[in-house]
Formats: C-alpha cells, sequence, structure tokens
C-alpha cells in the first residue's frame, strides 16, 4: 500500500520549483474573496454602540455586593458613573477609619494623663470615636442596602440615558434597535 498525498487547500497542483504560487483566477474566486464594503444602517450603528455602553445587570450587581469585601469600596457607584456619590461614600468610610485610630489615640493619651495627675475624669476619647465611627458605619450600611433594592431602578434609567443619548446622535429613534 503506497501513500499518495493530496493536495493542499484550494489549488490542486503544487508550485514548480522556484516558479510563482498559483493563486486565486480573479477577485471573486475562493472562499475568502474580498466583500463589497456596505456601510451599517443607522440603526445599526447605533445598536453597537449601545451594546458597548450599556451597563451589564450582572456586572452591577457583582459590583455591589463585591463592595463589602472591598473594605467598602463603592465600586458599584463608579461603573454607573456617580462619581459624586461614590466620592461621598468613600468619604463616610475615611471618616469612620479616623474616628477609629483618633479615638484610640485620644483614648491612649488622655488614659496617660488620667493616671498621671490622678484628675477624677475618665477618658472618653476613645468613646466618642466608636459612636463616630458606628454613626458612619450606620449611614454607609443603610446606603448600601438602598443601593441594593434600587439597583434594577438605576440600570434601567442609566441604560435608557445611554439608549436616548446614542439614537440623538444617530438621528434614530430611541427603541429602533
Amino acid at each position: 500500500m503506497s501513500y499518495n498525498p493530496q493536495p493542499q487547500g484550494p489549488h490542486n497542483a503544487h508550485p514548480a520549483a522556484g516558479g510563482p504560487i498559483p493563486g486565486p483566477q480573479g477577485p471573486s474566486a475562493g472562499p475568502y474573496a474580498a466583500m463589497p464594503h456596505q456601510p451599517a444602517s443607522p440603526q445599526l450603528q447605533a445598536a453597537w454602540r449601545y451594546s458597548a455602553r450599556r451597563k451589564n445587570d450582572t456586572a452591577a450587581w457583582l459590583l455591589w455586593i463585591g463592595g463589602p469585601f472591598l473594605v467598602g469600596l463603592p465600586v458599584h457607584d463608579f461603573y454607573f458613573g456617580d462619581i459624586g456619590r461614590g466620592l461621598a461614600k468613600l468619604g463616610l468610610l475615611v471618616l469612620i477609619f479616623v474616628s477609629f485610630i483618633g479615638g484610640a489615640i485620644a483614648s491612649a493619651v488622655s488614659a496617660s494623663q488620667y493616671y498621671s495627675s490622678g484628675s477624677s475624669t475618665a477618658p472618653d476619647g476613645f468613646l466618642i470615636g466608636i459612636i463616630l465611627a458606628g454613626l458612619c458605619f450606620l449611614i454607609v450600611a443603610v446606603w448600601w442596602i438602598y443601593d441594593g433594592v434600587t439597583m434594577n431602578k438605576r440600570l434601567e434609567t442609566t441604560n435608557d440615558k445611554i439608549r436616548r443619548q446614542i439614537a440623538a446622535e444617530h438621528g434614530v429613534d430611541p427603541y429602533s434597535f
């Protein structure tokens, strides 16, 4: 039994040694022929841009759920483009850490003064820091729960805003794509 190799690709002949490599016999020959370029319709262009810019439901929910595991970072607010809201939450988180650590430092300083001077006032810097940190944490926690309850509405509103903006740019009906 002998092995006879079959020709490779769309060409039936092997090129002669040192000769030109045979190619397709015209612009429309072969499976990779050039197709005439037709511009996409405005609705199709708008649909492409919308699918690229819309906010993904799964990504938004994962960023919201992941926030507490990322030291409370409000990454879902930045995903929605709510920079001011995200910075306000970051400010509250910083205030939590500063009040907690500041209260601990104030407590240590006042405790050393309390024991060295023999005064009758107890050190309360740590208690003030804990109360302030607790209030800030409560605000952030309630805000996080509120974001979870209103997440679907925010997704719909943001995506509708993106849809209308793209439709205005392309001069088409917002619900035609």
